[in-house]
């Protein structure tokens, strides 16, 4: 049974995704790489990006850590995202968020 707690991870979970997504950053976990390369290529906070990156590879099988870098962990997972994003979007439009 699912608790107020994993449904809430969930959402962190899935929105953490989505801005790595929207942000081109997924694109670019195609090969290990660390955290401070990410941040400076992508322009964004080193700390907010670090952190982002550590809860989705802790707590989903989407994102790989290994020796400091990550990866996403499934080859499709980059041809896959324009619909798992369209699908996210819609349903946060749809709660109003």
């Amino acid at each position: 049974m699912r608790t107020a707690l994993d449904l809430a991870e969930g959402f962190h979970l899935a929105h953490a995704f989505a801005a790595l997504v929207q942000a081109g950053i997924l694109d670019s976990l195609r090969k290990p790489v660390d955290a401070r390369k990410l941040a400076a290529r992508h322009r964004v906070d080193l700390d907010v990006l670090e952190a982002a990156l550590q809860m989705l590879a802790a707590r989903t099988d989407l994102i790989a850590r290994r020796a400091g870098k990550y990866r996403v962990t499934v080859k499709t997972l980059i041809d896959w995202k324009n619909r798992a994003v369209a699908a996210l979007q819609k349903w946060i439009q749809e709660q109003n968020l």
